[in-house]
């Protein structure tokens, strides 16, 4: 693995250099950028919704690169480009957790800008479920007091990858793990394909609703499933 520069400044004047287009996702103004051999893909789909991530080794440790966007196409053994995200500690937690995401670079855009949106898919944006699966692995890693923990786990027979992007859960393999499953449609309709993301569960919400999450920068997602996908 290469550190190919000590920080980034300045996301939008990397959009910019490289030709991507300004989309809803939050990201930190310096972040650090590695690249690494891809060692597993984990990739997973519901009807036009994608969900991708990489696992890579990272300071000897292997953690998952998320494609929150769904866009990189990489394949086992091929160089990723990716990005460390700022420490940050969350409320009444003793430590901080990082994150790690896929380069903008990486992406590869298909649509030329965004689509004429209909008054019925702007308003399925905000459906999320609750399902329960047994842990396959954890992947866990520190920098520093720093913790990144994510896990992997599978969900209407496909591998799925967990985050916990506050690293406050600390499952083992075996474990049952309940998480929730979220499904929006592509920022502004940029892309045809609606994006999956899973998360740990809080235990404040309901088994499924409709809402968006907290401000964060992980995408606020929805889920629209099946009766018969509760059971993995």
């Amino acid at each position: 693995m290469l550190v190919l520069a000590a920080f980034v400044s300045g996301c939008a004047s990397v959009r910019e250099s490289a030709g991507i287009p300004q989309v809803a996702v939050e990201e930190e103004e310096r972040l650090e950028v590695f690249e690494a051999e891809v060692l597993k893909v984990v990739t997973a789909k519901h009807d036009d919704a994608l969900f991708r991530a990489y696992v890579v080794e990272w300071e000897n440790q292997r953690v998952v690169v998320s494609d929150k966007l769904a866009l990189s196409n990489c394949e086992e053994g091929e160089t990723l480009l990716f990005r460390k995200s700022m420490e940050w500690k969350s409320p009444n937690i003793v430590h901080s957790s990082f994150r790690f995401d896929v380069h903008p670079k990486m992406r590869q855009y298909t649509s030329t800008g965004p689509r004429r949106l209909s008054d019925r898919s702007k308003a399925s944006d905000s459906h999320y479920r609750r399902f329960q699966s047994e842990v396959l692995k954890v992947y866990s890693a520190r920098d520093g007091q720093a913790v990144f923990r994510a896990y992997l786990t599978v969900w209407n027979g496909q591998e799925v990858i967990v985050s916990d992007d506050s690293a406050i859960s600390n499952y083992t393999e075996g474990d049952v793990i309940e998480f929730l499953v979220f499904n929006q449609r592509f920022p502004y309709g940029w892309e045809s394909h609606r994006l999956m993301s899973f998360g740990i569960a809080p235990r404040s919400l309901p088994p499924s609703g409709i809402g968006t999450q907290k401000k964060s920068t992980t995408l606020a997602c929805s889920v629209d499933m099946e009766e018969e996908t509760d059971k993995v």
